[in-house]
């Protein structure tokens, strides 16, 4: 027999219901799954990518996740909570220990900027916690004033430890024989004794000036000081020996250089941090530039002279990330002091 029309519309829309029911309820049931596997593998795992992110920038944040199961998931967070605990921890300790190293340097650097006829003005600005640069200034036993500055290999820890031995074999070699050539050779045995192959090494530059504004010095591969004279002219004094602990079989001997400096005249120190800084487009500032701002700003007061080349400097770098140490030290030369006739015989 034939089956009714109602009766078959009936059928038809039971079928279609039931259709639409089990397209509900498999959507509801996929639904449920995917929130269920977001809430117990995609969001732990996405918080942990997060706090990884904030772990590489210095924050050590820990994934909060609760789990009734101990699967791999509630284990991948809790070692990764551990882990960030720990760097925590070890990074508190490393900054205690770094900013005590800091009071160190600070502590042998010097904090009498005048002595005798000459008068320094200092810009000391470290990348990291502690330097790689090293300056000190005092006067000798006979009168004289010691003048140096040094660049370590490298930056950090490992540079300014080579710092801190730089400044115990200076302060002892002066003492013994206070020659530029002298000292510096000997600082270099020494040095190199202990870290020949290791890549550790320094520039150094060392300045003896007599009262008589005599000057003689040793130039260890360090970037040429600027002296501008009172006159307005300029003079670079250039390398007179190899670096400083590179090696003890040097292929430059060092050698002294001597000079007469006048009243009014004013030496210009400086470490590669400004002559090697990058832009952007990695291109160097470079040293003739350095030497080409300081000769613009030749007729400013010491403050301002190191404000112009900072200032410089900083427009051509245009917000690249700094790579290194700097040190600008401006030093300005008086009047020779008037010693006494037995002194002044003994110098010369």
């Amino acid at each position: 027999g034939t089956i009714p029309m109602p009766e078959l519309r009936g059928e038809i829309t039971s079928l279609v219901r039931l259709g639409i029911a089990m397209v509900v309820m498999l959507l509801l049931l996929q639904a449920a799954m995917a929130f269920l596997i977001y809430r117990t593998l995609v969001r732990p795992i996405k918080k942990v990518s997060d706090a990884a992110l904030m772990v590489a920038g210095g924050t050590f944040s820990t994934v909060d996740f609760e789990s009734r199961h101990e699967d791999e998931i509630a284990q991948l967070v809790e070692s990764f909570n551990h882990m960030s605990n720990d760097l925590k921890h070890n990074r508190e300790i490393m900054d205690f220990e770094l900013n005590i190293a800091k009071k160190i340097q600070s502590a042998i650097l010097p904090h009498e900027l005048s002595v005798r006829q000459l008068t320094a003005t200092v810009h000391y600005n470290p990348l990291y916690t502690v330097s790689g640069d090293f300056y000190d200034m005092f006067e000798l036993a006979d009168g004289s004033v010691a003048l140096f500055i040094a660049d370590a290999s490298g930056h950090g820890v490992p540079a300014a430890f080579l710092t801190i031995m730089a400044k115990i074999y200076f302060n002892d070699l002066v003492k013994e024989n206070a020659q530029p050539s002298v000292v510096l050779s000997r600082m270099n045995e020494r040095l190199a004794g202990y870290f020949e192959g290791a890549g550790l090494y320094m520039t150094a530059f060392y300045m003896r000036i007599f009262p008589d504004n005599r000057a003689v010095f040793c130039n260890g591969m360090h970037p040429e000081p600027v002296l501008l004279r009172a006159d307005g002219g300029h003079e670079l004094l250039e390398a007179s020996a190899f670096y400083v602990g590179m090696m003890k079989e040097v292929f430059k001997e060092f050698e002294d250089i001597e000079i007469t400096l006048q009243p009014g005249d004013r030496l210009i120190l400086y470490t590669d941090g400004f002559t090697e800084a990058k832009n952007k487009a990695e291109d160097e500032y470079t040293a003739e530039r350095f030497i080409d701002t300081i000769k613009t700003a030749a007729n400013h007061e010491a403050p301002q002279l190191i404000r112009y080349v900072l200032t410089d400097v900083m427009d051509f770098v245009a917000g690249a990330k700094r790579t290194d140490d700097e040190t600008l030290i401006v030093c300005e030369i008086g009047d020779a002091v008037v010693r006494s006739e037995e002194h002044t015989s003994e110098l010369q």
